[in-house]
């Protein structure tokens, strides 16, 4: 079991996430971890006045005589120092730690003080012996020296309403997503099912010790399949991006009449028509003089729903 304690001053409403995919509304949380390992726990606070985030990696290990803590683990700087200390039981007699770009690199030293000049994150390793036993703690991701705010980046995959996030955030620690107005995620690669098809701008914001950066990315949801249908078995659209003119090449089994249209990415049509797909392969040309450039959604219909291909007009 783990006791969290906000120090949050002024809050009103309190929003934790264990990064075990659990969250909590109390002010002061009591929470069990099922399996060992590295857990972002994050805090999000809100009074009438904002929000604000904070959070802390947590490393949860049963069944472990090895322990350690230290003064500091994170901090905006060119350096710092910090000083372990020991916390293994069944009194020891002898340690060896491996300090990851720190110096000394390495220590015999019960309570040793180690160096970090370069900016990164690393891991801490002890190993404490005694009579007749050893046991090893690595705990990675445990020291973090920024000397820059984060560069908050993402990208994203869908399938219809349901996309995934992928954070490709460089030298971040705490994360704040907004899909949809008062939405919100403190996952560092989360999930989430939009409420309706169209376009949405998504936020991040990522932020360390220095400071905090913030990416706004349109993400577009559509009522597409990312698999082809079964019919088909290939598909191409050349050429792609083009100045207006494409050509669709169709392989699979012979349906007949297909039914397609152009979306802009707002989800409006630009374009539709049908062609007959009688014998495969087939080509089918799809002509847009009219549209601007910009990137659009060629949808192919087989009468359960439609199969997208992402379009690029540059003239």
């Amino acid at each position: 079991m783990v006791e969290f304690t906000s120090n949050s001053a002024n809050g009103q409403t309190y929003t934790w996430n264990f990064g075990d995919g659990t969250t909590s509304s109390e002010e002061n949380p009591i929470h069990e971890f099922a399996e060992a390992g590295l857990y972002h726990v994050t805090l999000l606070v809100e009074n009438a006045c904002g929000i604000s985030t904070s959070c802390q990696p947590v490393h949860v290990f049963f069944d472990k005589v090895a322990n350690f803590t230290s003064d500091i683990r994170e901090a905006c700087a060119t350096s710092m120092i910090v000083d372990f200390e020991d916390l293994s039981g069944q009194l020891p007699d002898t340690w060896a730690w491996s300090f990851e770009g720190g110096t000394p690199a390495t220590s015999s030293d019960q309570n040793p003080s180690v160096t970090y000049t370069s900016a990164g994150i690393y891991d801490v390793q002890l190993i404490a012996s005694g009579a007749g036993w050893s046991d090893t703690l690595i705990l990675t991701d445990y020291i973090r020296l920024f000397d820059a705010i984060p560069d908050a980046s993402f990208s994203y995959e869908s399938d219809q309403l349901d996309v995934d996030f992928t954070n490709a955030t460089v030298f971040g620690t705490c994360y704040e997503w907004e899909f949809e107005p008062a939405i919100i995620s403190l996952d560092i690669d989360p999930e989430h099912k939009f409420s309706a098809f169209g376009s949405y701008n998504v936020q991040l914001i990522a932020s360390n010790a220095c400071g905090s950066d913030t990416v706004v990315q349109t993400v577009t949801v559509n009522n597409t399949s990312i698999e082809l249908p079964d019919f088909l078995t290939g598909i191409q659209v050349l050429p792609n991006p083009s100045s207006g003119l494409f050509v669709l090449e169709l392989t699979g089994e012979p349906i007949g009449m297909i039914r397609y249209d152009v979306l802009d990415i707002l989800g409006q049509q630009v374009h539709a028509g049908t062609f007959d797909f009688s014998a495969s392969p087939v080509r089918h040309s799809v002509n847009l003089p009219d549209v601007p450039s910009g990137q659009y959604f060629l949808r192919l219909w087989d009468g359960v729903r439609p199969y997208a291909v992402r379009l690029q007009i540059a003239r």
